[in-house]
């Protein structure tokens, strides 16, 4: 994917509250469907991890539109010094079910 725009000093509006990485997912491929969104900006907060105890994370997500296939969902950890492109899977492994998820997004009508 190419990043054709990098946007700094606006504040996003959130999202409501979802409770899983699946609803993430499907909030991203909905406003994908409608608005043609496709970078986005989301917010973990209240899961537990090991040893830690409860944290707060943010990190990005992408839609990918493959030549004649559907669009889905990437996740982009960039504060990660490995494993920055984590699986479906693998980011459903790292947040525990106490997660809070908000997504945030730039709309080019609100310039």
């Amino acid at each position: 994917a190419i990043v054709d725009k990098i946007i700094f000093g606006h504040e996003l509006n959130q999202s409501y509250c979802l409770n899983s990485i699946d609803e993430v997912e499907k909030e991203i491929l909905n406003r994908y469907d409608i608005k043609r969104e496709s970078s986005f900006i989301i917010s973990a907060e209240n899961y537990i991890v090991p040893i830690i105890g409860e944290c707060g994370h943010d990190f990005n997500a992408v839609v990918i539109c493959e030549y004649d296939k559907k669009p889905y969902v990437q996740f982009i950890d960039s504060w990660k010094t490995s494993n920055i492109l984590p699986s479906l899977q693998e980011i459903k492994k790292h947040f525990s079910s106490s997660g809070e998820f908000y997504v945030r997004a730039y709309d080019e009508k609100h310039d």
